[in-house]
């Protein structure tokens, strides 16, 4: 029987071409040479991939969408991918909802909440918003009714959040929509504004002593504020804003709020 042997490899044959022959055998070494063979990607294959028989792909990730085999390692390498972006949200949904805080229907009442002493201040702060926010309600309620540019507000509060020590606890800035005022002064029609002074009281708060009086119509003074006014909200007697007009005299004028802000 012929023998063929491999220049290379020395190895010998007995066919020379087909399957297993020295043509066949040859042939791979060529391709081993061959200066544009497609090289090796360098990945290397860890504890969590091995190659099964057919080519496939193990992973062993145990996350519950995964197929346990994949045909290619790049189809494996896009499960991986998804796995750690599925788990990155989760970890961040968990430390949203730890960092969320607790809403007044899920917190636990205290024994400090059950006394009326410790339980005061936090309802004269919730009373103090929410008149704040009542009042700036109703004047954008008439500004819808009479198809009026918004009114914009600006809002003074304490560094946590409370009330501050100032006068003023709220402007209301508005358009001047006076045709005549403002050709006289050359302008054109909302170009000129009117700043509306306004201290908030909400619930059984008392009314502004005669000091605090004479300091709100000196900061309107200085501003040039168009009215300066008193909001009260409490809805255990009326159901809507009550709105009061300082006049020089120190006195209280009640007004209908749509002649102010109308």
């Amino acid at each position: 029987m012929k023998k063929y042997r491999c220049k290379i490899c020395g190895r010998s044959f007995t066919k020379a071409k087909g399957k297993g022959s020295i043509k066949t055998h040859c042939a791979a070494h060529k391709a081993q040479a061959h200066p544009n063979r497609k090289k090796n990607s360098g990945k290397t294959i860890t504890d969590k991939v091995k190659s099964k028989k057919g080519g496939r792909f193990e992973c062993t990730c145990g996350y519950h969408t995964c197929d346990g085999f994949y045909k290619t390692e790049r189809q494996l390498e896009r499960h991986q991918a998804g796995v750690l972006a599925a788990k990155k949200k989760k970890i961040f949904a968990e430390e949203l909802a730890r960092d969320k805080p607790i809403t007044p229907e899920q917190q636990p009442i205290t024994k400090d909440e059950e006394s009326p002493r410790k339980a005061a201040p936090e309802k004269a702060y919730m009373t103090g918003r929410l008149a704040v926010k009542a009042t700036k309600l109703r004047i954008l309620e008439i500004d819808n009714k009479n198809d009026a540019p918004l009114s914009q507000f600006v809002e003074f509060e304490g560094r946590e959040g409370g009330e501050s020590n100032g006068i003023v606890d709220l402007l209301a800035v508005k358009r001047n929509r006076d045709h005549k005022k403002t050709k006289n002064m050359d302008c054109n029609v909302n170009d000129l504004l009117d700043i509306i002074h306004i201290q908030v009281k909400g619930g059984s708060a008392g009314e502004p002593t005669k000091a605090d009086k004479k300091r709100m119509l000196i900061v309107s003074k200085y501003y040039n504020c168009r009215e300066t006014l008193l909001s009260r909200w409490n809805p255990a007697k009326f159901n809507q804003v009550i709105f009061k007009r300082l006049k020089n005299n120190l006195e209280w004028e009640k007004v209908d709020a749509k002649t102010i802000f109308g």
